[in-house]
């Protein structure tokens, strides 16, 4: 069985996965979204991640449009 199908993160778009995590660390912090301005992640672009993968993440995360 491959590796990631027994982890606790399931497979799937990374800007996705990326916007779970983001939308936990807010929450987890007691941050309200409005606060944050911006969302810097590293990344090194693969196929299929698309553009922007910190974007994705922030609006997939429920951040406002305005965050960067």
């Amino acid at each position: 069985m491959p590796r990631a199908t027994r982890s606790r993160v399931t497979p799937g778009v990374p800007a996705c996965q990326a916007a779970t995590a983001l939308r936990a660390a807010v929450a987890r912090a007691r941050v309200p979204v409005e606060a944050v301005e911006q969302v810097i992640m590293g990344n090194v672009i693969a196929a299929g991640t698309g553009q922007a993968p910190a974007r994705q993440a922030g609006l997939g995360a429920g951040l406002p449009p305005s965050h960067g």
